[in-house]
């Protein structure tokens, strides 16, 4: 079950407001992109009162006598994430003044199957012809390098990538993608990502 009350929510990009919103859950701040940079350097920094320190300046050198005697403390975050996600986030809100704290929450892994594409789409019984397919979407750093992995750089250079954001986007690049063709929408998300489809397609001569 739910908290009676829960601290204020903010969200990385729109997509992941309206899950929570679909639970019942309003965020209070939304960053105008899906990127943990971006959201680590827009959230903004509530207003809070300040803490009293203990009054030491009998024992203190008279330049430093007029030191402030109370200051704000730093708001807490929680930060659930992937066991894979890196500290973007984390490191930009610290340096907004943040004190945050990491929650991995869950882990994705490649399919432990060993062997070719073509086996692996005949044991889950799928059509697929590794030839036939001239694009390819990919929706995670971690997806990315799955798929590279499994069939081959050589092999997934041949293909256009289409990523859902620039993150993904890099994964690919650094994976060893040529950058030439790998696509990504300015701004992460699933209607930028469907238009950036449709601009590969054309790249590609109209060829699904």
């Amino acid at each position: 079950g739910k908290p009676k009350q829960l601290p204020p929510i903010a969200v990385v990009g729109g997509g992941t407001g309206d899950i929570l919103r679909e639970e019942g859950l309003t965020p209070s701040f939304v960053s105008s992109k899906a990127l943990g940079s971006i959201l680590g350097l827009e959230l903004p920094f509530p207003s809070l009162p300040l803490v009293s320190c203990p009054s030491s300046s009998a024992s203190l050198p008279s330049p430093l006598s007029s030191s402030p005697s109370s200051f704000p403390p730093r708001p807490k975050v929680l930060y659930p994430t992937s066991k894979r996600a890196k500290g973007v986030l984390e490191s930009e809100l610290a340096k907004s003044g943040f004190a945050v704290v990491r929650l991995n929450t869950y882990d994705t892994i490649p399919v432990a199957r060993s062997g070719s594409l073509s086996s692996l789409s005949r044991d889950l019984d799928l059509d697929l012809d590794l030839d036939q397919i001239q694009i390819v979407t990919l929706a995670s750093p971690s997806t990315a390098q799955a798929w590279i992995q499994r069939v081959g750089k050589e092999e997934a250079r041949k293909k256009l990538t289409v990523c859902i954001g620039v993150t993904t986007a890099k994964a690919c690049i650094d994976g060893g993608l040529g950058k030439e063709r790998v696509f990504h929408p300015s701004a992460p998300g699933v209607v930028a990502w469907a238009d950036c489809l449709e601009e590969a397609v054309k790249a590609e001569g109209g060829r699904t």
